[in-house]
C-alpha cells in the first residue's frame, strides 16, 4: 500500500482503514467490531472502493 488514512466510511462508529495500493485501487477495510489490539480489528476483508488514485499524493 502507498497511503492509508483511517476513518468512519461506514457509520458504524468505529475507525475503518482506507488504503491505496501501487496501482492506484482504493481499497477500504472495514472495523470487524472487535476492539482487542491484536484480534484482526479489520480482519473483514477489504472492499474496492475507488480507482485510478495513484496520481494523487493523499487520501482525504
Amino acid at each position: 500500500m502507498t497511503a492509508i488514512m483511517a476513518a468512519d466510511v461506514n457509520g458504524d462508529d468505529r475507525v475503518d482503514l482506507i488504503a491505496r495500493a501501487a496501482n492506484g485501487d482504493l481499497f477500504a477495510y472495514p472495523h470487524s467490531a472487535t476492539d482487542v489490539i491484536g484480534t484482526g480489528m479489520w480482519a473483514g476483508g477489504r472492499v474496492l472502493v475507488g480507482i485510478g488514485q495513484q496520481s494523487m499524493t493523499a487520501i482525504f
